[in-house]
């Protein structure tokens, strides 16, 4: 029983910290989307759509001969989800908006991508 207890004490501690580093993302997206995207950051802000109307999310992105790619492992998806359903995007970069289609990778493309988007591990922990 002591045992499930400290589990369920580092489940709780883990998922509130997730919870603060998303807030903490959230907060520091919304403070970018205003500004806009500067030249040589990584993030960019991808604006999706659905029936409800458009939404910009703050991600961050990097490009590979190019070609821009964004990773889907941040939580909450609803932007990803929103990409798939509709792929015409626009993508903000630097001050510039522009269109883009949406395509997911899967197979050696992924791997190959995933293999070049090196994030410090308390960011994959995180995410």
């Amino acid at each position: 029983m002591k045992a499930f207890k400290w589990l369920a004490i580092a489940v709780v501690a883990y998922l509130g910290v997730v919870v603060a580093f998303e807030g903490l993302v959230l907060f520091m997206g919304a403070r970018q989307a205003e500004t806009g995207v500067q030249p040589g950051e990584a993030w960019i802000v991808i604006t999706t759509n659905d029936a409800g109307g458009s939404q910009d999310t703050v991600i961050a992105g990097v490009e590979r001969e190019g070609q821009l790619y964004v990773s889907a492992n941040h939580r909450p998806r609803g932007w990803y989800e929103r990409a798939v359903a509709n792929p015409e995007v626009e993508v903000t970069r630097a001050g510039e908006r522009k269109p883009y289609r949406a395509v997911p990778l899967d197979g050696e493309a992924r791997e190959k991508i995933a293999a070049s988007y090196v994030l410090p591990w308390p960011i994959r922990f995180l995410t």
